[in-house]
């Protein structure tokens, strides 16, 4: 702690700036993850002798689930975030997404898996609002820009 009292305050104040967007662009990665999840998954479920074997339709949701789960998440977030504030909101949302994963691991059943993909949707939806309200706000006018085009980069690294 003594080493960061004799730095310049510009260099703290950049470095709290580059952890706050550090921590959105680690949930935007979580975000890739959910996307191409279905991509490994699905065919590891249609190897003969499958936990959970899968019809052609139950893939199909498996897959399209989150986007409409997103929608949902999307309206839930403003008014939350309003009368809770960001900061608890992120942690609320971390958790959720990382709720959304806990259920997907441990799934045996088709109900299971569906539910689980409908957390994350619902919880990466939270997160959709949330993120860009989360850095201009706590990043200052001069470094926002930048500080806002790395969320975009977690989402270029899943493909």
């Amino acid at each position: 702690m003594i080493l960061l009292n004799k730095l310049p305050t510009t260099f703290i104040g950049v470095a709290e700036q580059c952890f706050v967007s550090g921590a959105v662009c680690i949930n935007v990665l979580g975000y890739s993850c959910m996307v191409g999840f279905p991509a490994v998954l699905l065919p590891q479920l249609r190897e003969p002798g499958s936990l959970i074997p899968l019809t052609r339709d139950q893939e199909s949701w498996i897959t399209s689930l989150v986007g409409f789960a997103m929608l949902a998440g999307n309206f839930i977030t403003p008014g939350i975030m309003d009368q809770w504030g960001r900061r608890p909101m992120h942690i609320i949302v971390s958790i959720i997404n990382i709720l959304g994963w806990v259920i997907n691991a441990l799934s045996t059943s088709f109900p299971i898996l569906f539910f689980g993909r409908t957390v994350q949707g619902i919880g990466f939806g939270m997160f959709m609002s949330l993120r860009s309200a989360l850095v201009g706000e706590y990043t200052s006018p001069s470094n926002r820009g930048s500080f806002l085009t790395h969320k975009n980069e977690g989402v270029a690294f899943h493909g």
